[in-house]
């Protein structure tokens, strides 16, 4: 109970923070499950889309009737944004983890580089484009690969370039930002859902506190002048990629054997763990694309392990594996139970 009551919490946080800057929550929500709750990526972002999916269209009922938008613009940007947003997603489910992770951290370094430079850089009297609105196809096209790819992608890479090339302010931008999202949103958490990669206890509980708090942070992001609302926005997002790339380098620090983990497999479940134990019954087939390895790990007892690659090692051999404990894994190819998949890099 307490640690739902943590999850409420949390989502009061992310929903507030997704209020003030259209984001929907996640891009803080999918770091802190992936830093401080254990979670692999995929299960992080399939989780935090629980939770972004009415933070998303709260936000946006909240933008439209306080702030205001072109509903040209905004119908725009979802419809093309939701077949990137489902190949993205699919794809994005069966990629390394921590590869994964540090392309999400390199993505939003680079996008709040951009945005700080816009703000803080020389100022030169410069007068604003107001492209054709087709061009919004384009901007929504391109924000829904990253939508799928990375869980909350698109909203980040909308809000700067709608105000670029449409000349919108902070405020209004960070509304279109939510109308891309909106649709891709359900595409995501319905192909995260079908890979098994959302914890749906955590992510309801976390979507309870978000729609309490998403209000008020709209409400504040109304009234903050434009270059501050600018510059808390920038801070986000350099300290989600500092968080993200420091979780991505990282190796565990705690060695288990596989009778450890079995012992409580609940308490491990989507998480990243470090096994060591003694290779058993390999077997190696190809699957679209490439070659997957499946072997037990074992000490007193044994535990599955899934490789996306061809083994380096031979049974009896010691190993130790790093990946994500799921207890049960099935993606469309492989089904298994109390299996680690491993994230190569």
């Amino acid at each position: 109970m307490l640690s739902i009551a943590v999850y409420f919490l949390c989502g009061l946080v992310f929903g507030y923070v997704g209020g003030l800057f259209g984001i929907g929550g996640g891009l803080i929500g999918i770091p802190v499950l992936g830093v401080f709750f254990g979670y692999s990526e995929q299960a992080a972002q399939g989780t935090a889309m629980v939770m972004i999916v009415p933070n998303v269209l709260l936000g946006l009922w909240n933008y439209f009737h306080k702030v205001g938008f072109d509903v040209r613009l905004a119908v725009t940007l979802a419809v093309s944004a939701v077949p990137c947003t489902y190949v993205a997603a699919h794809f994005a489910t069966t990629m390394p983890s921590g590869l994964l992770r540090m392309a999400f951290a390199i993505f939003i370094a680079a996008i709040a580089a951009q945005m700080a430079w816009r703000t803080f850089g020389p100022q030169r009297a410069v007068a604003k484009h107001h492209y054709p609105w087709p061009l919004a196809a384009l901007i929504g096209a391109v924000g829904g690969t990253f939508s799928g790819l990375f869980g909350v992608g698109g909203a980040i890479f909308a809000v700067p370039m709608m105000s670029m090339f449409f000349g919108l302010s902070q405020v209004v931008a960070q509304g279109m930002g939510l109308a891309l999202v909106a649709p891709g949103t359900v595409v995501s958490i319905v192909t995260y859902g079908f890979a098994r990669d959302v914890a749906w206890i955590p992510g309801i509980a976390l979507a309870l506190g978000g729609a309490i708090a998403v209000p008020h942070g709209v409400n504040l992001a109304k009234r903050l002048p434009e270059r501050v609302l600018r510059a808390l926005f920038i801070a986000l997002m350099l300290a989600a990629a500092f968080g993200l790339a420091v979780r991505s380098s990282a190796r565990a620090a705690t060695l288990f054997a596989p009778s450890g983990i079995l012992a409580a497999p609940a308490k491990y479940e989507r998480k990243n763990v470090t096994v060591i134990g003694i290779v058993e019954d390999v077997t190696v087939r190809a699957i679209p694309g490439g070659v997957v390895s499946q072997f037990a790990l074992c000490d007193s007892r044994c535990i599955n392990v899934v490789e996306f690659t061809r083994p380096s090692f031979a049974p009896g051999q010691s190993l130790t594996v790093a990946g994500t404990f799921h207890t049960i894994f099935s993606n469309g190819i492989i089904q298994a139970r109390n299996v680690i998949i491993v994230s190569n890099p």
